[in-house]
């Protein structure tokens, strides 16, 4: 299991808080080989320097013998979020039609 809580507002006013969580259930394994953890490290490195594969390739290789890598196998998700964000993205979506 994996817990994301993308918000969480503390709403003292209100007695609340202003939330949007996911939760991932699935099988977590570590990746053995260098091939696949050179791999995954090539996809970090386009997510957070897109264009520069070169770049990444240097970095993953360099961190190789130091780094574990794991990998999500994800069998289903669930969300959740509190009510009055629920109601501004309902009210933001109808100003917008």
């Amino acid at each position: 299991m994996f817990c994301v809580v993308e918000r969480d507002e503390i709403r003292p006013a209100e007695y609340t808080t202003y939330f949007r969580s996911v939760i991932a259930f699935g099988r977590v394994s570590i990746l053995e080989s260098d091939e696949e953890k050179t791999a995954a490290l090539r996809q970090l490195g386009e997510r957070y320097h897109p264009g520069h594969p070169a770049s990444a390739q240097q970095e993953a290789e360099k961190s190789l013998s130091r780094v574990l890598v794991l990998r999500m196998d994800i069998d289903h998700l669930t969300g959740k979020q509190s009510i009055e964000l629920v109601n501004k993205a309902a009210h933001d979506n109808a100003g917008n039609s």
